[in-house]
């Protein structure tokens, strides 16, 4: 019943009218990479400007794209080694937020929570896609038989609490600025409805990628 502390003029919760849906059902083969080169570019764009990123993903699979396209696009990312006890998930982001690289990449299981980037360490955060179960994981197919059709709300409950945590990373106090774009066009179905009202304001649906760069280019500036 208290009042947020978190002004939603210091924040926007971008879901754009033009990116790709990146359901395996609904995608081509090219659309994950087409828009992972889409936030790389205006990550880029943002780190011109001084302005730092983080970019979060689901798979390996699609954080080594990731880090592949960084390279080809110029963009200075730092990001982890499985299995590199020298190159950990934490590591990275710790180098990260002492100043190193313009952007932080990495998969949601390690960077959807436990990060914290207070203080403008990265006002800007990509959130590729919603982490829905693989139909085929054994995991998956246990809930499926054990809750049947109740299993749709139980994973839309957790990849709502997955979105409200990506987005959480770099808001970590009343002062901070920051804005998050949800890419795949599978957020539009949850994401609104999921957040507590105090940040409905913060979100913006009704613009296309460019339009909603520009609009956190001039917040953040």
């Amino acid at each position: 019943s208290f009042l947020s502390m978190f002004s939603a003029a210091n924040t926007r919760i971008y879901m754009p009218t033009d990116t790709r849906n990146l359901a395996f059902s609904a995608r081509s083969k090219r659309d994950p990479a087409k828009e992972t080169r889409r936030m790389v570019r205006a990550a880029r764009r943002f780190a011109d400007g001084g302005i730092r990123s983080l970019i979060v993903v689901v798979s390996e699979e699609e954080r080594l794209r990731t880090v592949r396209f960084a390279a080809e696009e110029g963009l200075s990312a730092v990001s982890y080694t499985p299995g590199d006890p020298g190159n950990t998930a934490r590591s990275a982001a710790e180098r990260f937020a002492s100043g190193e690289g313009s952007c932080l990449v990495g998969t949601s299981a390690n960077y959807a929570e436990g990060v914290d980037l207070p203080r403008q360490l990265a006002p800007v955060i990509f959130f590729l896609r919603p982490g829905w179960p693989p139909p085929t994981s054994p995991a998956a197919q246990f809930e499926e038989r054990r809750f049947g059709g109740r299993r749709w709300a139980i994973w839309s409950y957790r990849v709502t609490q997955q979105a409200l945590q990506v987005r959480g990373r770099n808001i970590r106090g009343p002062e901070d600025i920051g804005v998050t774009f949800f890419v795949s066009q599978q957020f539009r179905k949850f994401l609104f409805g999921g957040l507590p009202k105090a940040m409905q304001d913060s979100y913006r649906g009704n613009m296309d990628w460019a339009g909603c760069v520009e609009d956190a280019a001039a917040l953040l500036a």
